[in-house]
C-alpha cells in the first residue's frame, strides 16, 4: 500500500465521517460536540496503539516506516470513525474513555519521568511520549489489555512448544496484540453505545470469568 492510497483512504473514511456523523447526532439526540470529541480521541488513540502495535512487525519487513505509517493511517481511520459515533451516541461512554486517557496519560507521564531522572538516554520527550501511549492505553484498556495478554500467552505458548529463545517474538505479539484489542475495543464501543449492538468486549470479560 502506497502513501497516495493510505492518504486517499484516509479522505474518503473522513469525509464520510464527516457526513454521517451530524445524521447520527441528530437521531440519537447528543451534541455535535460529542462527535467531534470522540473523533478527535479515537483518531489520536487508534493512531497511537497502531504505531506501537506495528514497530516490531515493521521492523522485520523491508519498508519498515511505510508499514508503520500505513498501520498508523489505518489505525487513526478507524479510530476516527469509531470515536465519532461513539460521541455522537453517548456521552456517557465518551466521559469514560475521557477520563481514562486523562488517567492513562497521568501514569505514563509519572513513568516517564521517572525513566528520564533514572537512565540517561531517556530525555523529557521520551516522558511526553510515555504520556501519549499512556493516554491511548487508557481511552481503550479493556481491549488493549486483553490483547496484551493475548499476546503474551500465545508467545508463552509457542517457547514452551518450540524452545529457545523468542523474547522479540512474545514482545511482537505482545505489541501487535494490544494495538489490535485496543482497535477492536473502540469499534466495539461505538456499536455498543446507545446500546445499539453488541458489547463483545463485555461480554468476552463476562465469559472468562
Amino acid at each position: 500500500m502506497t502513501s497516495r492510497m493510505i492518504e486517499r483512504f484516509a479522505y474518503v473514511m473522513f469525509a464520510l465521517l464527516a457526513a454521517g456523523t451530524p445524521v447520527v447526532a441528530q437521531e440519537a439526540e447528543r451534541s455535535v460536540e460529542g462527535a467531534v470529541t470522540g473523533a478527535v480521541l479515537g483518531s489520536a488513540s487508534g493512531a497511537t496503539l497502531a504505531l506501537v502495535g506495528s514497530l516490531e512487525v515493521c521492523n522485520r519487513t523491508l519498508l519498515g516506516s511505510r508499514c508503520s505509517a500505513a498501520a498508523t493511517a489505518v489505525g487513526g481511520t478507524l479510530g476516527v470513525v469509531a470515536g465519532g459515533v461513539l460521541g455522537s451516541r453517548s456521552e456517557s461512554a465518551l466521559h469514560d474513555r475521557l477520563g481514562g486517557a486523562a488517567l492513562g496519560a497521568a501514569i505514563g507521564g509519572v513513568v516517564g519521568a521517572g525513566m528520564a531522572s533514572v537512565v540517561r538516554q531517556y530525555g523529557w520527550p521520551d516522558a511526553v511520549a510515555f504520556a501519549v501511549v499512556g493516554g491511548a492505553i487508557g481511552a481503550a484498556p479493556r481491549g488493549t489489555f486483553i490483547g496484551i495478554g493475548t499476546g503474551i500467552g500465545i508467545g508463552t505458548l509457542a517457547w514452551l512448544v518450540r524452545g529457545g529463545a523468542v523474547i522479540p517474538d512474545v514482545v511482537l505479539l505482545m505489541l501487535a496484540g494490544g494495538a489490535v484489542g485496543g482497535l477492536v475495543d473502540w469499534i466495539d464501543g461505538a456499536a455498543a453505545a446507545g446500546g445499539r449492538g453488541p458489547a463483545l468486549m463485555s461480554t468476552f470479560s463476562v465469559s472468562t470469568r
